[in-house]
């Protein structure tokens, strides 16, 4: 139904510039789309980044405070100086992020993930997630999942060992699931959105992004049909 294509937010970068949702003398708040990667790796051969689109755009430099996957869209913080970055990791430290994801599987109450994960230097650290269900459908579940730690992949790989993959994670996902979800309702990504952000008092948000939803919309749909579908089968027949 859906062609299989890549996301092309970086080619469109060209033409447009990345949201601002709010910039002081220490820091910036932007909105970063997916399918782009923070800043430079050894492992990646892009030629595009966050950092060098909001360089370009602002005209100075900037220090990121956190990280998010090249999959990943949603609020992020930049430092304006070097010297802003220890503060900003500290008040991240002490406040939250809250992401959007959609996971295989009924999440029927909250719960909470509080286990170690080893780091890219396989270093064990602590890492607590805390997941609440928003929309549970059939046999998937829209979250909120917040975190004040920020390990390495650390909500895919918790929920991912609580078998609730992220749909469209080709690492810690199913692929023959994925498939499905990208052949049938358009998912050319990993559903996972950093949706709010908080450094003491302030909290930033960062809407879903409209493919996210048209895939949500399309969800919903299609479990409408199937539920009309069961009860028209259990419909006695007229005599």
């Amino acid at each position: 139904m859906f062609h299989d294509l890549k996301d092309n937010m970086v080619w469109l970068l060209a033409m447009s510039s990345i949201p601002i949702l709010f910039q002081d003398e220490h820091k910036i708040i932007v909105e970063k789309p997916s399918g782009l990667l923070v800043h430079r790796s050894s492992k990646s051969s892009d030629k595009r980044f966050l950092l060098q689109e909001l360089r370009n755009q602002l005209g100075q430099h900037l220090y990121p405070v956190h990280r998010l996957d090249r999959g990943v869209s949603g609020v992020m913080v930049f430092g304006l100086s070097s010297e802003a970055v220890p503060s900003l990791q500290d008040s991240l430290t002490r406040g939250s992020k809250d992401y959007l994801a959609l996971v295989m599987g009924r999440v029927d109450s909250p719960f909470r993930v509080d286990r170690e994960l080893t780091n890219e230097q396989g270093l064990a650290q602590p890492a607590l997630s805390e997941v609440e269900p928003l929309e549970v459908y059939s046999k998937t579940s829209l979250v909120r999942v917040r975190i004040t730690t920020g390990r390495h992949h650390q909500i895919r790989r918790h929920l991912s060992s609580e078998a609730h993959a992220i749909l469209g994670d080709t690492t810690h996902g199913k692929g023959r699931i994925n498939a499905f979800f990208r052949e049938e309702l358009g998912l050319n990504r990993i559903f996972l959105h950093a949706w709010k952000l908080r450094l003491g008092e302030q909290e930033w948000e960062s809407s879903l992004p409209q493919g996210l939803e048209d895939v949500l919309m399309r969800l919903r749909h299609l479990e409408q049909n199937q539920k009309s579908d069961e009860q028209a089968r259990c419909v006695p027949l007229l005599p």
